[in-house]
């Protein structure tokens, strides 16, 4: 019995979430690369018609994650997106990569507004923003 409950524990444990993202990228060009960045950079693939679809294993939902690209000018890593949080297996992200935040999710979460705020705070601000 007792090993009975240790095997359910351990799968239970490693039990996984498959999450899809999909939508459309706009002026993907402006970007050597485009990634979706969780704990790890994982290559975005753009489509012709500017879609992409990609699945992530996550070990719990909510996750918390970001688009970024390698700047054809300074070679340097950005984010083209704040933080996004995701509670859903299913998430579209439609975003233009031409300026900073240009992005729609659906479902957006009830907290990615204070996510946004909090991320984008000064030190002060974000204390305030935390502690309330």
């Amino acid at each position: 019995m007792l090993l009975l409950v240790v095997l359910q524990s351990v799968i239970f444990c490693n039990a996984q979430n498959v999450v899809n993202i999909s939508g459309k990228i706009l002026n993907p060009e402006q970007l050597e690369g485009i990634y979706l960045r969780t704990q790890v950079l994982k290559r975005v693939k753009v489509l012709d018609d500017h879609t992409y679809s990609i699945e992530l294993d996550v070990p719990v939902l909510p996750v918390k994650i970001a688009f970024s690209g390698i700047d054809r000018k300074t070679g340097k890593i950005t984010d083209v997106t704040p933080d996004l949080w995701i509670e859903s297996n299913h998430v579209q992200i439609d975003l233009d990569v031409s300026g900073k935040n240009n992005y729609i999710i659906t479902p957006k979460t009830a907290y990615q507004e204070l996510s946004e705020e909090i991320e984008y705070a000064g030190r002060k601000e974000r204390k305030i923003l935390i502690a309330a």
